[in-house]
């Protein structure tokens, strides 16, 4: 007990050890502060800008062009979600072992991470993307850029980055927002497995079992911020060309098995079916997107 005790003391009190800046930013901690109301003060503010919050802590920003209003948004997401971004900029260009190692990370390691991030290319072609879209659109991801390189450049670094030793963070660029990008929008097919899953079960048991074990429409909770008019029902979480793939092997399979149809399933395979059926009802995974309805934009189409 009484080495166990010293070798405690020893690593609280070792300069720049994890546990020791630990212990300093639960003692002191720097959270960074915005007071409500308070009028931003950011080099390259073409106008006054005005952060206030909601009850929540949500903020809502008070610009008067989008360039301001972009670029406080980047100060204000790096000012709470610094090492998020950072960290999903290493993982989207393959980076993740120079930030924590190799160590083990997801189903292999941080280097196996790398590799496959690197040959999937979410950071290729990201300057040809950029040429590609409006000269507003390219003014409006730099402002954002500019934003947290605004936040960068205070010297502020998040606990994270503090507990790994990471003292100094290199600048943003579009390009860093844009392989992001491209890395969200790959992780969007990341359902082909369930669909696929679907899709034997449809030829193997047909249709009606599958809305019975795995519906079309899961009734996911819905949320609106704030509390407006709920939505009618939930969208289809299918789309129209799988669901016609399944229609397509329904025929097929009543075609080449006509003594099959109306058969109910083997006991065996309508146990494990039925074993499963809560938890693929309710889905596996959930996220922090956001929706705005068309009737509150311009253009009258929504925003996601």
């Amino acid at each position: 007990m009484q080495r166990l005790l010293i070798a405690a003391v020893v690593a609280v009190l070792l300069p720049g050890c994890a546990v020791f800046r630990l212990a300093g930013y639960a003692m002191h901690p720097d959270v960074p502060v915005v007071v409500d109301g308070e009028a931003v003060q950011l080099a390259g503010l073409e106008a006054p800008v005005h952060v206030t919050f909601s009850a929540a802590g949500l903020p809502h920003i008070q610009a008067g062009n989008e360039h301001d209003l972009m670029l406080v948004t980047g100060w204000l997401q790096a000012r709470d979600r610094m090492f998020q971004l950072d960290l999903l900029r290493h993982l989207a260009r393959g980076e993740v072992a120079s930030l924590v190692g190799l160590v083990p990370f997801g189903e292999g390691t941080s280097l196996d991470l790398d590799k496959r991030n690197r040959a999937l290319g979410f950071a290729r072609a990201t300057t040809q993307m950029i040429e590609s879209v409006s000269k507003q659109e390219r003014a409006a991801a730099q402002a954002f850029a500019d934003g947290i390189n605004a936040w960068i450049a205070s010297g502020k670094t998040a606990l994270e980055h503090r507990l790994l030793g990471v003292d100094e963070i290199r600048r943003w660029t579009v390009e860093d927002s844009m392989a992001i990008y491209r890395m969200l929008m790959f992780s969007l097919s990341g359902n082909h497995g369930q669909e696929y899953r679907r899709l034997l079960i449809a030829c193997r048991a047909g249709l009606d079992a599958v809305e019975e074990v795995w519906p079309s429409q899961i009734a996911f909770g819905v949320y609106t911020m704030p509390a407006l008019q709920q939505p009618a029902k939930v969208p289809p979480t299918i789309l129209p060309e799988v669901a016609d793939a399944l229609r397509g092997c329904q025929n097929a399979r009543e075609h080449h098995e006509p003594a099959a149809r109306g058969a109910g399933l083997p006991r065996p395979v309508a146990t494990q079916l039925a074993a499963l059926a809560t938890l693929l009802r309710d889905g596996f995974t959930s996220s922090n997107n956001w929706v705005v309805s068309g009737a509150l934009t311009a253009s009258g189409k929504p925003l996601v």
